[in-house]
């Protein structure tokens, strides 16, 4: 059942990952030949030469489009480049705008650029004194293959229609585990320390940040928002496992649909890796339940949030259609480890509707 699910999510109109990277390849034409700048090249294969260079070219014209919408609606375009409000993706996905810092009529090379390009996020975001990047062993960096190789050994469908988004690993030293920056695309942020750690949670962490790069794409080619949507108008909905934060978290819609997308597919890999270790030895330790038991809750609980009153209508059709599919897999997670782990599926939802509440409310 578990290989039927993997095939499940990586196939159809919010699946099927080459699709999805044509579609955005043909978006991105379109905006080279408006703005006459060099298009990356379309579905590169895993051996491609340049993907550094693609990178840059893609985080030109991501700012390109943004400019050339400000004019058009008659906000006027920036001259400082610190100013603009940063590439599409990451106004699409409603995190902050970046600073663009690569001259394309220099003749740095693209690690230069790509390099100070993440430099610069990293110092928006207040990262820079707490994250580094850095260099690791052979050794870590076997055990990032490893960890990709689990995926692909588990998952091999939504490995192959998840990975193709991600072209470059970063190593970082930092307290952060892991990370995906909008602002830097087509990249996966992993520390140091996690390379210390057993491989199925090394798995866990690249096939989450992985997938947020292909939400991106989804968003950007498929109707998953209503026509008109914005993430700072959109309504939130109180996470129920950050109620004990200092600051506890609320969820536009775009980060509830993005958060459930992850979750419900680190279910179906956990779910995966447990029936497997559990046909090969018999037991299960509590580290494996709680492993299943966390993206599970959390998946259920956002899949339930995306029905409730106002944020419902926060949808597109796509959107719908991506709910319905995340659901059936989930449902069948849970009828896979019947008997075997008690999973909760409102573990997270004795919440009220006094969960979702607006961006006014949050204000006041």
């Amino acid at each position: 059942m578990i290989g039927d699910v993997d095939t499940k999510l990586a196939s159809g109109l919010v699946g099927d990952g080459k699709s999805l990277i044509a579609d955005r390849d043909i978006l991105y034409s379109g905006a080279a030949a408006i703005f006459r700048e060099d298009a990356p090249p379309r579905l590169p294969s895993g051996s491609h030469p340049h993907f550094l260079a693609d990178t840059v070219k893609r985080v030109n014209l991501d700012y390109l489009i943004v400019e050339g919408a400000r004019a058009i609606s008659g906000e006027g375009v920036s001259e400082d480049p610190e100013d603009s409000p940063g590439p599409l993706r990451p106004r699409l996905s409603g995190v902050a705008g970046s600073w663009w810092v690569w001259d394309k009529d220099s003749d740095a090379s693209p690690s230069i650029a790509y390099g100070n390009h993440l430099e610069r996020v990293l110092r928006q975001h207040e990262l820079d004194d707490i994250l580094r990047t850095t260099r690791v062993t052979e050794e870590q960096e076997e055990r990032s293959v490893a960890a990709l190789s689990l995926v692909r050994e588990l998952l091999p469908q939504v490995a192959a229609t998840t990975f193709p988004f991600v072209h470059h690993l970063v190593y970082l030293d930092g307290r952060i585990l892991s990370m995906n920056l909008p602002q830097v695309p087509e990249s996966v942020f992993i520390s140091t320390e996690l390379l210390g750690r057993d491989t199925i949670e090394l798995a866990d962490a690249l096939l989450h940040e992985s997938l947020h790069e292909k939400m991106a794409v989804l968003r950007l080619t498929r109707r998953l928002m209503r026509a008109g949507y914005t993430d700072d108008d959109s309504a939130t909905f109180l996470l129920p496992w950050s109620i004990d934060y200092e600051k506890p978290r609320h969820f536009n819609a775009g980060r509830i649909i993005s958060a459930a997308h992850v979750y419900t597919h680190l279910a179906v890999l956990h779910c995966a890796a447990l029936l497997r270790d559990t046909a090969g030895c018999g037991v299960m330790s509590d580290l494996h339940r709680s492993r299943i038991s966390l993206p599970y809750a959390r998946a259920a609980c956002l899949l339930d949030a995306m029905t409730r009153e106002h944020v419902r209508d926060e949808f597109g059709e796509d959107g719908r259609l991506l709910r319905e599919v995340l659901v059936e897999a989930l449902e069948s997670v849970r009828a896979e480890l019947h008997g075997v782990v008690e999973l909760e599926p409102h573990g997270w939802l004795g919440m009220s509707e006094s969960a979702l509440i607006t961006p006014s409310e949050v204000a006041g």
